[in-house]
């Protein structure tokens, strides 16, 4: 009976289990960063903060779409899950093709251009803000901004999107979500 009011409601499946998993994912993943981030910038302004949201998720070896569970479903719905970021930055050259048997899910596939890519450039922008508290620019120039740069009493969040030919700053992404409906009930 719940299924059926939540397809009305929904549409279909998949759009359901994408707002359950876009409602879970803000409340216990990302607003909770953000309202913390936007509180610590509003009383440290000699900080810099830098952000960014990763939005490819990696394709397992083998499968035939980045989406691809598996048994071969279509996760889409799922998203980029919780520290997804760690395969790009944390990758062991030469694992994959040492190690015999089924794909562990820890590394990036290394025959495929877009994650070698994504991974290279995410390494280096962690590695340049390491060393010079700034990451470099991502893909053709698009400078990667601080995540408050102007009003930090009134912080609108902007964030690198990370996915590869993609890049881009995104502002204001979760404003609605995270300022005017998770933060009256989170730090009420």
């Amino acid at each position: 009976m719940l299924l059926l009011l939540f397809t009305i409601y929904f549409c279909t499946l998949f759009s359901t289990r994408l707002a359950i998993s876009d409602a879970l994912g803000d409340f216990l993943f990302v607003c909770n960063s953000i309202l913390y981030c936007q509180t610590l910038a509003a009383n440290s302004p000699d900080q810099r903060y830098y952000a960014f949201r990763l939005m490819q998720r990696p394709k397992k070896k083998g499968s035939k779409a980045r989406s691809e569970g598996e048994e071969g479903e279509d996760q889409s719905w799922i998203g980029v899950p919780h520290a997804t970021d760690n395969k790009y930055l944390f990758v062991v050259p030469g694992r994959a093709e040492e190690e015999e048997g089924e794909d562990d899910g820890k590394q990036i596939d290394p025959e495929d251009e877009a994650d070698r890519e994504l991974s290279r450039q995410m390494i280096q922008a962690w590695t340049n803000f390491a060393k010079t508290g700034s990451p470099v620019e991502m893909g053709e120039g698009i400078r990667w901004e601080e995540a408050f740069e102007d009003d930090r009493k009134r912080p609108v969040t902007k964030f690198m999107h990370l996915k590869h030919g993609e890049y881009r700053m995104v502002q204001g992404y979760f404003q609605e979500t995270c300022d005017r409906f998770w933060k009256p009930l989170i730090f009420a």
